[in-house]
């Protein structure tokens, strides 16, 4: 009924809204914050991975986004294989986290070298968080007696 072209207003609404139709649930779709979609299926507010969080809240923020990545895995996943995910989605969501913060803790307006956004999964495994990198995108080399010459184009699509 919701995407058929028949039908009325209240036909389409109950069809779209009706609590007893598992197969129809888009209720999460239908409220005021539906335009941007931060509402996910669960009815639970989406994250925002582009905001940089205040150093006070980011291991909170940090577990919060590890357990919404643990959500997607399907649970008849078990064992090493499911160990492997959850330690890929641990080190996703410390380097999400790493890529958004100034990496200046005491907003001093310097870098600080020891500046480091570390999560530790629920096995007790320390995941380490790595900054957007360069590419390498060309290389090159000339040799002749006595002298060798390298160049190496760098380019980072993030700055």
């Amino acid at each position: 009924m919701p995407y058929g072209g028949g039908g009325t207003l209240e036909d389409w609404q109950n069809g779209v809204t009706d609590p007893y139709d598992p197969n129809n649930y888009r209720r999460h779709l239908l409220t005021t914050y539906n335009i941007d979609r931060i509402i996910d299926p669960n009815c639970d507010k989406m994250i925002n991975i582009n905001e940089e969080v205040p150093i006070q809240y980011r291991q909170d923020y940090l577990r919060l986004l590890y357990n919404k990545l643990l959500s997607s895995i399907d649970p008849r996943i078990v064992g090493p294989v499911r160990r492997q995910i959850e330690a890929h989605f641990a080190q996703l969501a410390v380097n999400i986290i790493d890529f958004a913060d100034r990496d200046d803790d005491d907003d001093n307006g310097v870098l600080d070298p020891d500046s480091v956004t570390t999560f530790v999964d629920p096995c007790g495994v320390t995941h380490y968080g790595f900054e957007a990198q360069p590419f390498i995108t060309e290389i090159g080399m000339k040799s002749k007696p006595g002298s060798i010459y390298c160049a190496v184009e760098l380019y980072n699509p993030f700055d």
